[in-house]
């Protein structure tokens, strides 16, 4: 499962690198060691394909291996974001604002993932929703924000976004997904029908930023 989910982001880190190269008319910061930190994360996500298979039953010695190798990859991506934003600067908005919302968010969920990376943890939060809101933080918003940085630079659309619209979708964002880490810390399942009325609440909040959510892009398209 895991090798596949860095096939996903991947390619936004490589859509990154090439706008930050081309808004700032310059070389990555630390050009040889963005390629190795790529590197080494593709080779490390094919070899940590059981850290979400903790509750099989798998060996003492077998999850601790697991568990190591999931957070070595904290490393090289450590070293991504350190180059990211060693090239900052304020004067390039709005684009460079979607490269920090995706730093911010591509951090929030990275962060997650390192506390699911301990088997002991994964298996009381194993198949909950603070799983589902780990890989969204990744995949549905992070991988997106770079989908939307390379549309803006490479079809000229510099004047598509503004900072209020890029606020509001930090916010809608995290209204929708990070009730869903208290929901995954009261136990709730993934893929069930119904669930306890004291979880009715952060569930109707998630909601409410879907909505935010939907609005917000409707609104970037006009």
């Amino acid at each position: 499962m895991h090798p596949e989910v860095y096939v996903l982001i991947i390619p936004a880190f490589g859509v990154i690198n090439q706008v930050l190269s081309i808004i700032t008319q310059s070389y990555i910061f630390g050009f040889k060691s963005m390629i190795l930190a790529i590197i080494s994360i593709a080779t490390f996500g094919n070899l940590v394909w059981a850290h979400h298979m903790f509750t099989v039953g798998l060996e003492v010695e077998t999850s601790i291996y697991f568990t190591i190798a999931t957070l070595i990859i904290a490393v090289p991506t450590g070293t991504k974001l350190y180059n990211w934003l060693s090239m900052y600067t304020a004067n390039l908005t709005p684009l460079i604002n979607i490269i920090l919302l995706f730093i911010v968010i591509f951090v929030s969920g990275g962060c997650t993932g390192l506390v699911l990376a301990n088997n002991i943890i994964d298996l009381a939060l194993h198949d909950t929703y603070y799983v589902v809101s780990h890989f969204h933080y990744i995949l549905s918003i992070a991988a997106i924000l770079g989908l939307i940085a390379g549309v803006v630079v490479y079809h000229n659309m510099y004047n598509v976004l503004n900072p209020i619209t890029l606020l509001t979708l930090l916010v809608s964002w995290n209204i929708t997904f990070f009730p869903l880490y208290f929901l995954g810390f009261n136990v709730m399942p993934r893929r069930i029908m119904d669930y306890p009325d004291y979880l009715n609440g952060w569930n109707y909040i998630s909601s409410l930023g879907s909505v935010l959510t939907v609005l917000t892009l409707l609104s970037i398209l006009q």
